[in-house]
């Protein structure tokens, strides 16, 4: 069956009124959902970064921050990551077991397939983790952190994803942090994205990070790429640390207990330090990525 997007899309988000940079209608390559006029070298490079549906979602202060000082992809990381729970005979969790595949063996995973891992293992699930940072020549930067759910948990409140970046030589101060996440249906026959940007009461923001709590959808089809771009100035020439994560809640939290954190190294995943073991222990505990960015020119 041919698969098509949706073009009814759900977006959460609130949209800032931005200028758009003006574009010839013999210019105009593609046109998105929010009335975006597109040249096909901005579509390139936007292709280069994000996929057919985000760039069809895509709001108007992302446009700008994208297309306004084109970036060069500086670092990329993945980990692909397979978790086993583990409860009791109450249903009560008791272990959550993590193990690191190479990208060949999560390749070669069917996610339909059954999994044996004894009468109390409740669910093993896998997922691929990306963080990846581009910078312009003047200093505008670019921190993306992409899960790709390859088969969904049963549980779906409230996973979080963040950034955490902290000052080496120099600093970088936030411009934007938006959201998105994209599935097919059961049948794999068209993709939805719903979006988030910065006044989202999803989205948390701070000096230091930005997180996004979301739900997943029932009844989705896989894959499921959740992401969350994150933009900003790297003020002088020098060094930042940055820390990207998704934790994955294994039991049941509201949006407040979501956001219950600060940004710090000892967090999980090296970002998400939450303010109570509780809300802690609700989640995955998946590992995180981090690196260190130097801007030299």
């Amino acid at each position: 069956m041919k698969k098509t997007i949706l073009k009814l899309t759900a977006v959460i988000a609130l949209f800032t009124v931005c200028k758009i940079t003006t574009v010839n209608a013999e210019e105009i390559y593609y046109t998105n959902e929010n009335g975006i006029a597109i040249t096909q070298e901005q579509y390139q490079m936007l292709s280069e970064a994000f996929t057919e549906n985000e760039i069809a979602t895509m709001p108007e202060k992302q446009f700008i921050l994208e297309t306004e000082n084109p970036k060069i992809k500086v670092n990329e990381e993945t980990i692909y990551v397979e978790t086993r729970t583990f409860v009791n005979t109450r249903g009560e969790i008791t272990e959550t077991q993590e193990t690191l595949l190479t990208e060949e063996e999560y390749e070669s995973i069917n996610p339909n397939a059954r999994t044996s891992c004894g009468s109390l293992c409740w669910e093993t699930t896998y997922k691929k983790l990306t963080a990846e940072t581009a910078i312009s020549t003047g200093g505008d930067f670019r921190i993306m952190t992409r899960c790709q759910w390859k088969k969904l948990p049963q549980v779906k409140v409230y996973d979080v994803i963040a950034t955490r970046w902290q000052r080496g030589t120099t600093n970088f101060n936030l411009s934007g942090a938006f959201g998105s996440q994209s599935y097919s249906n059961a049948e794999g026959t068209q993709i939805t994205t719903l979006r988030y940007s910065e006044s989202n009461v999803n989205v948390k923001t701070a000096p230091s990070g930005a997180g996004i709590s979301m739900n997943l959808a029932d009844n989705a089809g896989g894959p499921y790429d959740i992401l969350l771009t994150v933009y900003g100035k790297i003020n002088s020439l020098g060094t930042i640390s940055v820390a990207t994560t998704y934790q994955h809640a294994q039991t049941n939290v509201n949006l407040d207990e979501s956001q219950s954190y600060t940004f710090a190294a000892d967090g999980l995943g090296g970002v998400l330090k939450f303010n109570s073991n509780s809300t802690r222990d609700k989640y995955d505990k998946m590992a995180g990525l981090s690196f260190t960015h130097n801007r030299t020119y």
